[in-house]
């Protein structure tokens, strides 16, 4: 989730944490972007020594998240605080609170991820899952500089392309649960910033259950062709500049 609206109860909860540490990669066989992911990463002392490191490193194997991961390594200022603490932390969304599990500030690049279910085997994966989302909203803030959308603010032609997903996507939202949240959470100005990170999401949150994947990347085979054919293939040229 990224919003424009300041959530109060995350900037205490920053705050508020003052037992943060560093952790320091000695090993050379570990990836550099991993390694400087690591190093920007902050948790509370409640937190297991290696656990940060595994979580890069698990995404790390899926291809899309990998180019995410080595995308968001880049920026400078990048923060990225692990929450043992908490399982979720409430925002107002809309004049309504409402729980999450993962926030992204824009500006100035800081990802906050509610991690208390990553102790437990059973709900790893929906943990992982919100941080490949909200590293890739901000992937895409850097990209295309268009508070996040998939697409450049002048290219109309892809803005015109998505929106014909979206619409799909509308008449398909009771097939996968998190696609229809996408409609039934988010105001209209954030639908497009909020599908295409479904991807990278439903990548994580499916991975140990092909059956299950290969029916979302069928109905929703759309979505995940514009991820590969326009997402993919522009940060490969960001990085490459």
């Amino acid at each position: 989730m990224q919003r424009n609206c300041s959530c109060e109860n995350i900037s205490k909860i920053l705050k508020f944490i003052n037992k943060w540490y560093k952790r320091n990669i000695d090993n050379q066989e570990t990836e550099q972007h991993i390694k400087k992911l690591v190093g920007k990463s902050l948790s509370s002392h409640y937190g297991p020594l290696n656990i940060i490191q595994n979580c890069f490193e698990f995404l790390n194997e899926i291809p899309q998240i990998k180019l995410i991961l080595k995308f968001v390594a880049k920026n400078e200022n990048l923060q990225i605080y692990f929450d043992f603490q908490r399982e979720s932390v409430k925002v107002l969304n809309n004049q309504q609170e409402r729980l999450i599990k993962g926030h992204v500030f824009l500006e100035p690049s800081v990802i906050y991820i509610a991690a208390k279910n990553l102790l437990k085997k059973t709900s790893r994966l929906k943990v992982l899952s919100i941080l490949a989302h909200e590293m890739c909203h901000l992937a895409l803030f850097i990209v295309y500089q268009n508070s996040a959308n998939p697409y450049e603010i002048n290219n109309e032609f892809d803005k015109r392309k998505f929106e014909k997903i979206f619409e799909k996507c509308d008449k398909l939202k009771e097939e996968e649960r998190s696609i229809k949240n996408v409609f039934k959470l988010y105001n209209e100005e954030n639908y497009h910033k909020e599908l295409i990170v479904k991807v990278p999401e439903l990548l994580v949150y499916y991975f140990n259950d092909d059956v299950k994947f290969f029916e979302i990347f069928v109905t929703f085979k759309f979505l995940f062709d514009y991820f590969d054919e326009n997402i993919v293939k522009d940060m490969k040229l960001f990085l490459k500049e």
